[in-house]
């Protein structure tokens, strides 16, 4: 089970997505809280005036964002919000993902044991039972209804085992799409 769980976590696209909206909801608040720091501006420039020459310019300055604390930190705070609502999203998607292993391990046990008990128990038993009746019929000490009545168990008994085989195989196909496509 700690194998299948450790799938999911890795392969699952569900999980992938919620990390890669963690990682930009982070990327997002960074680039936010950067926003009060000042910008360095560089800037350089060649001007010809005809018959006068020529005239260089370079210019080097910082734009410091003074007027607007309010407001970059309600956008920081909302950024930050971004993010935790990002990262509760991704644990959300992980349990589930991680309750869907769980629960799909425990179907596939269940189908199997159902399998089992038909292959070696049940459907045995019941060509078995169809085997003596009709081997009585055929002596004379039984009646056709009960030749009649044991093959109708056994084709339901046969049509139980093909529902507990697809039961198993459906309960497989789910645990490999809860561990991510991977088994």
């Amino acid at each position: 089970l700690l194998e299948r769980r450790q799938m999911a976590v890795e392969h699952r696209p569900d999980l992938r997505g919620a990390q890669a909206l963690v990682e930009g909801a982070k990327a997002g608040r960074t680039l936010t809280a950067s926003s009060l720091l000042p910008d360095l501006n560089f800037w350089a420039s060649r001007q010809t005036i005809r018959g006068t020459g020529r005239f260089y310019k370079t210019v080097i300055g910082f734009t410091v964002p003074i007027w607007a604390f309010g407001r970059q930190r309600g956008e920081i705070a909302e950024a930050g919000a971004v993010l935790a609502r990002a990262e509760a999203e991704q644990i959300d998607v992980k349990n589930r993902a991680l309750l869907e292993v769980e629960e799909a391990t425990l179907n596939v046990r269940t189908s199997e044991k159902r399998l089992l008990l038909y292959r070696d128990r049940v459907l045995p038993g019941a060509e078995e039972t169809y085997r003596v009746v009709r081997r009585r019929y055929d002596e004379g000490r039984s009646n056709y209804l009960e030749v009649i009545d044991a093959g109708r168990t056994l084709a339901e008994m046969r049509t139980a085992f093909v529902e507990a085989l697809l039961d198993y195989r459906v309960a497989v196909a789910d645990l490999t799409r809860a561990v991510g496509g991977r088994m």
